[in-house]
C-alpha cells in the first residue's frame, strides 16, 4: 500500500530545496518536505463467493469499478463475478506537505497542503477511492512564496 500511495502521488521527503530568488542583497531560498501518515483500516468487508460485482456493490457500497479494480473476478457469459471470498479493505491515508522559505537563513514564511486519501485494498491491488486536499491557496506558486518571504524580509 505505502508502494502504490508513493508510486502515485511521490515518495516523502525532507527539507529539499525547491528554488532560490534573490532581490537587492537577499537569498530566498524554499525548502519542501512530503509525509504520510501510516495508513489506519477503517472498515473491512469479507466478499461471498460467485455473487455478481452489482451484487457486491449494493452489499459493500464499493462502487463497481473499485471492486473489478481490487478484487479477482471472473467473466461468464458476460457478467463479472467475484471469483471467490476475499476481503476488501477500506483505509484512511493523509499525505502531508510543507513549503518555508528562508531569506538569508532566517525564517520568512510558511504554505502547507494536506491530502486524505480513501484507499480501497483488495486481494488484487490497491485504488484511491477519494481523496480531499485542504491547504494555503499559495501553496503551489513557488514563486509567489518566494516572493512573499522576500517581502517579508523586507518589511514590505
Amino acid at each position: 500500500m505505502t508502494s502504490f500511495l508513493h508510486s502515485e502521488y511521490g515518495r516523502p521527503y525532507s527539507n529539499t530545496l525547491l528554488g532560490t530568488k534573490t532581490r537587492s542583497s537577499a537569498t530566498a531560498r524554499l525548502y519542501g518536505s512530503r509525509s504520510y501518515t501510516t495508513p489506519n483500516r477503517q472498515s473491512r468487508f469479507l466478499t461471498p463467493a460467485l455473487k455478481t460485482i452489482a451484487q457486491i456493490a449494493v452489499l459493500s457500497g464499493f462502487p463497481p469499478l473499485t471492486i473489478t479494480l481490487v478484487a479477482r473476478v471472473v467473466l461468464v457469459n458476460g457478467v463479472k463475478y467475484v471469483a471467490e471470498k476475499q476481503y476488501l479493505d477500506r483505509y484512511t491515508c493523509k499525505q502531508m506537505n510543507t513549503k518555508t522559505v528562508y531569506v538569508n537563513s532566517l525564517y520568512q514564511y510558511y504554505s502547507g497542503s494536506d491530502t486524505t486519501f480513501t484507499l480501497i485494498v483488495g486481494e488484487k491491488g490497491v485504488t484511491t477511492e477519494k481523496s480531499s486536499t485542504h491547504g494555503h491557496r499559495d501553496f503551489n506558486n513557488n514563486s509567489l512564496l518566494l516572493d512573499i518571504g522576500l517581502d517579508n524580509y523586507f518589511g514590505i
